[in-house]
């Protein structure tokens, strides 16, 4: 009895942990070079931005090994770690991919924290799972 108390104690504990950092699998299509394309919503869908309503072109590379680099108009702007999470998304109501890249890096019109989602496998869209909140989409360069 005190044996299935210990492994049923060890399996709350260890599904338990829901905040921990989880690495999608490298050929979940999240890693290489993405270009930001537009950042679109925010209160009564008012946000439409793009890199040409800004004059700037943004790029994503996202390495397998969890390393990033934002360039701004080709330069380098950041880079570092970025993390994979495991969030409840406010669109589905499940738990969905939740990428932050930087700690608190801001670029203006990009949104670089919240939930991702990968469609025909070249667009990738991170929300940044709040009501009215907005979203950027990113093509994936060849």
């Amino acid at each position: 009895m005190k044996k299935n108390l210990i492994h049923l104690l060890f399996i709350f504990i260890l599904f338990g942990c829901t905040d921990e950092l989880v690495s999608l699998a490298p050929n979940s299509g999240i890693t290489g070079k993405w270009n930001w394309s537009s950042t679109n919503g925010g209160l009564a869908a008012h946000i439409h931005e793009t890199p040409e309503t800004t004059g700037k072109t943004v790029q994503l590379i996202l390495n397998e090994d969890l390393t990033y680099k934002v360039l701004e108009n080709n330069e380098e702007v950041s880079s570092g770690k970025y993390k994979l999470t495991k969030e409840e998304s406010i669109y589905s109501g499940e738990l969905g991919d939740y990428i932050i890249i930087g700690d608190n890096l801001q670029i203006s019109s990009v949104v670089l924290k919240g939930i991702i989602r990968i469609t025909e496998g070249s667009i990738l869209t991170i929300s940044d799972n709040a009501y009215d909140g907005i979203g950027s989409s990113f093509i994936k360069e060849n």
